[in-house]
């Protein structure tokens, strides 16, 4: 799926469930100003033309945000902002908390088989 020339995500099918996924990065894609991540009024509408039912959005930590697509519609925020073109963009923004989110799994932790031991 692409906005602006970029690619924005995919449309996946899980079961009976259209997903619509996306990598995100907190430094480049989180609103620090609403608290959350967004999605563009062209990238919505295109998803409910393709009725996703669920959106998600995997971070570069390692975590997965997972809202369904009518949720999202309901609670987001609605901002316009510049864009780079010089133009401006309808976004929905739905703030951490109302997302479900899944930590990333835990680093496996190496044993200290050995350890030392101090000298008598």
């Amino acid at each position: 799926m692409r906005a602006g020339g970029a690619v924005q995500g995919r449309v996946v099918v899980e079961g009976a469930s259209r997903v619509f996924e996306r990598g995100v990065r907190f430094d480049r894609h989180y609103f620090r100003l609403d608290g959350g991540w967004s999605l563009s009024g062209t990238i919505l509408r295109e998803l409910q033309r393709l009725r996703v039912q669920v959106i998600r959005y995997c971070d570069d930590v390692g975590g997965t945000w997972e809202i369904s697509f009518a949720a999202f519609v309901r609670l987001a925020k609605r901002r316009i902002y510049p864009t780079r073109q010089g133009g401006v963009e309808l976004q929905f923004i739905l703030p951490l908390h109302a997302w479900q989110h899944t930590a990333p799994a835990a680093a496996p932790q190496q044993l200290n088989l050995l350890r030392e031991v101090a000298a008598p």
